[in-house]
């Protein structure tokens, strides 16, 4: 696997957990947030209010992507890409698959908290296993289940999730997704310390 672009990727999947400004300004959930506009101007077939608020999702969008750019350490291919493999972790379908249209403000930003902590759940069960009670890096491709569709980057190589891992701790602490693979397995804090 290419190791720049496998940075670029984790830096993406990993933005929520890693940048401090994020509490001042949530580019995604702006984003999410114009799309819910511009859903709810639809539904009320309001013309004039729907070009406005397209128009508001399209710069929100270029935003995120923007800064989707300036938080990854290296140059990015293009706006586009970058947009795609945040379209991924990050999804219009899976932040609002939960939410009703009549929501506002809080509770809209409360659905992209929500996706950021399913995808620590997410990472922690594509690359996290129990070996004789030890938490061990899980060298296999996951099962399609109902809660997690596939493993977050869908690989299947043992050597790549290794190396994904090692990638990823070097990114973000790993305490977080360790946490989340205890609690996701009944709370069993023994598998910390053997």
């Amino acid at each position: 696997m290419n190791k720049f672009r496998l940075n670029q990727i984790l830096e993406i999947l990993t933005f929520p957990y890693t940048d401090t400004g994020l509490i001042q300004k949530d580019a995604l959930a702006e984003r999410e947030d114009a799309y819910c506009a511009y859903l709810d101007h639809t539904e009320r077939f309001s013309v004039k209010g729907r070009g406005e608020t397209s128009k508001r999702y399209e710069e929100a969008q270029k935003n995120f992507g923007k800064y989707l750019c300036r938080i990854c350490s290296g140059r990015p291919k293009s706006l586009d890409d970058v947009l795609l493999v945040g379209e991924k972790f990050f999804s219009h379908n899976r932040i609002t698959e939960d939410m009703s249209h009549k929501w506002k403000g809080a509770a809209r930003r409360e659905m992209v908290v929500k996706c950021y902590i399913d995808n620590i759940f997410w990472i922690a069960n594509s690359l996290l296993t129990s070996r004789d009670g030890i938490l061990a890096i899980r060298t296999w491709k996951n099962k399609a289940g109902r809660e997690f569709p596939e493993d977050i980057l869908g690989t299947s190589s043992a050597f790549d999730k290794v190396e994904i891992w090692n990638t990823l701790t070097r990114i973000v602490t790993p305490d977080l997704f360790l946490a989340a693979f205890v609690a996701m397995n009944g709370n069993r804090m023994e598998m910390f310390y053997k």
